[in-house]
C-alpha cells in the first residue's frame, strides 16, 4: 500500500501595522496584519513599563489574508508592548 499526503504550510504573520484611532474618549488603535493561512487573531498587549498588566484580545474565527482588531481603553501617553499571534486548525502558532 503506498500511501501520499501533503502537510499544512507553516502559518506567518506579516506586516504588522498600528493606526492610532482619532475621535475616541480614550485612546485607542487599530492592528492589521496579513497571515499566509487560516489562523485565530490574538493580540497579547501591555503597557511597558507594566507587563504584569497584561491583557488579550482575540478572535477565535480562523481567517487568513488580512486580520484586524481594535484595542480600547489604552492609556494616554503610555508605550505599550504587543505580541500578535494566531492558531491554525492543526493547534500550530504563527507569532
Amino acid at each position: 500500500t503506498t500511501l501520499s499526503f501533503t502537510t499544512l504550510p507553516r502559518p506567518k504573520v506579516t506586516n504588522v501595522r498600528v493606526q492610532q484611532i482619532v475621535g475616541t474618549a480614550q485612546p485607542a488603535v487599530l492592528v492589521t496584519w496579513t497571515s499566509n493561512t487560516p489562523i485565530s487573531s490574538i493580540i497579547t498587549y501591555y503597557p511597558t513599563n507594566n507587563p504584569s498588566s497584561v491583557q488579550d484580545e482575540v478572535s477565535v474565527e480562523l481567517t487568513s489574508g488580512i486580520h484586524q482588531l481594535i484595542l480600547r481603553g489604552l492609556y494616554p501617553e503610555t508605550g505599550y508592548s504587543l505580541v500578535v499571534s494566531g492558531r491554525d486548525k492543526a493547534g500550530n502558532e504563527a507569532r
